[in-house]
């Protein structure tokens, strides 16, 4: 019988975390007090919820691993006009446990797309916080799935705070229908407009042409990554190649035959892909390299004979050949069904 799948070796496992469980939880308690706030906490119908930027501060304890971060663009027009939302989606790891996170801000949202009630025309609104508030409610919901703490009940969470000589701070209670409150204090909202201006216009004056061509080849870059898994997805028909399971969103890893590394040619060429589990692509394909090229030239050798051309090229991304790409790419995933 294989040993990890003897009824002994499973209780001995489990007895032994339920051994060191109350050790666990007391240390995560006592990290929890001492790296947030009360205005880190929301309570909402008796349930305590943290904040992003607390669950940023606990997750700077603990090693937490991100991969396979992709982000969207999404433009919309509702009774207000025209207006965006950034999407951003990854898979965090800590130890052996592995889950998917999203977070979504948009240009609607009140912290920074309202000014006194009203919403901001679309130019006063910072397009760089959008991204980035996004990009941290995405690591703040992952580091809050991996510790377990969603939902805490206030009762318990004020027991916490107790025992470790600590008075339960004050916490944001939200209404039905309302955002938590956030911001300036009352005597500063009315400079936020002039606060905002400067602040965008400091923004605009900094850079190089030299490094603002760079960034936007690296958002290029970011939207190829995407659109190349995206692509991988749709064409292996969200299966793993290997085992053949059939995969969710939170389980399919698009691998690269050969490596990243070896050029942005083959990063970003189909024939370079192929969706494998996790286990397959982390076990397998990077654990034993030698043996996943050789299964994977037996098995499709025309794409592998391609890339073995390819590896003799070196070709640089300019801005428009990436733009030329990723309209390749799109159309390809039109086709493919896996656009609207």
């Amino acid at each position: 019988m294989d040993r990890e799948g003897d009824p002994e070796v499973m209780l001995a496992i489990l007895e032994k975390k339920a051994e060191f469980a109350p050790r666990f939880k007391a240390a995560q308690e006592a990290i929890l007090a001492s790296q947030t706030c009360g205005r880190d906490w929301t309570e909402s119908d008796g349930k305590m919820c943290l904040s992003a930027a607390g669950a940023e501060r606990v997750g700077r304890l603990f090693d937490i691993q991100y991969f396979e971060t992709s982000w969207l663009k999404e433009e919309f027009t509702d009774s207000v006009g025209k207006g965006y939302r950034y999407v951003y989606e990854c898979k965090a790891a800590l130890g052996s446990r592995i889950t998917y996170a999203m977070g979504v801000y948009s240009s609607r949202d009140a912290f920074l797309g309202q000014c006194d009630g009203q919403y901001k025309a679309l130019e006063e609104v910072d397009e760089n916080n959008i991204r980035r508030a996004a990009c941290s409610l995405m690591k703040g919901n992952a580091i809050k799935s991996l510790l377990g703490l969603r939902g805490i009940p206030r009762e318990e969470w004020q027991e916490m705070m107790q025992r470790l000589g600590r008075q339960a701070p004050k916490a944001t209670k939200a209404q039905p229908g309302q955002a938590a409150p956030g911001g300036p204090a009352e005597a500063n909202r009315a400079k936020r407009p002039e606060m905002a201006r400067r602040s965008n216009k400091r923004w605009k004056s900094k850079g190089t042409l030299r490094q603002r061509r760079q960034g936007e080849l690296s958002r290029l870059g970011r939207r190829l990554d995407w659109l190349i898994a995206q692509v991988t997805k749709c064409r292996d028909g969200w299966k793993c190649q290997k085992c053949g399971k059939r995969l969710f969103a939170h389980e399919a890893h698009c691998a690269h035959v050969l490596p990243k590394s070896a050029g942005l040619l083959l990063r970003w060429d189909r024939h370079n892909t192929i969706l494998l589990c996790f286990e397959d692509h982390i076990e397998w394909a990077h654990g034993h390299p030698v043996e996943f090229r050789e299964w994977f030239q037996a098995k499709f050798p025309e794409r592998f004979a391609h890339l073995q051309d390819c590896r003799r090229q070196r070709a640089k991304f300019d801005e428009e050949a990436r733009r030329t790409l990723i309209a390749v790419l799109e159309r390809e995933l039109r086709r493919l069904g896996g656009w609207p």
